[in-house]
């Protein structure tokens, strides 16, 4: 799931317009259509419930586009930080098993223990 990914699930959720939210992507809506059931497989639930042309979010999907909202602001805040610091920043969201592939294991704490289930990993270089 990539930032964008997300970003395109809250305007969604504001616009509760599948048309709408494509129009401000400029993505057509059935590529819109695919990236909300990638992002909805991913997550292994739903977050809308359709009613005719409108979406609207259901308890999952609330939940999603709150924390997510929260991510989105708190990875502009920090890229617009490292940006004025003229620093180069690259940003991954990434599940446990990417993680464990990365022989990033003895970072985190025991999955199980885990409360979230994606997290935000930094790579901060600084230029010369």
């Amino acid at each position: 799931m990539h930032l964008d990914d997300i970003e395109k699930v809250i305007h969604m959720a504001s616009s509760q317009n599948l048309h709408t939210t494509a129009k401000h992507f400029n993505i057509t809506p059935g590529a819109l259509s695919k990236t909300l059931k990638k992002v909805e497989a991913n997550l292994a639930t739903e977050l809308f419930n359709r009613v005719g042309k409108t979406l609207v979010l259901n308890d999952k999907g609330k939940e999603f586009v709150k924390h997510s909202s929260d991510l989105i602001h708190n990875y502009q805040q920090l890229t617009s930080r490292f940006k004025s610091d003229n620093h180069k920043f690259n940003a991954v969201i990434a599940g446990p098993a990417i993680l464990l592939k990365s022989g990033l294991k003895s970072y985190l704490p025991p999955l199980a223990t885990c409360p979230v289930r994606y997290v935000l990993i930094m790579c901060l270089k600084v230029k010369p």
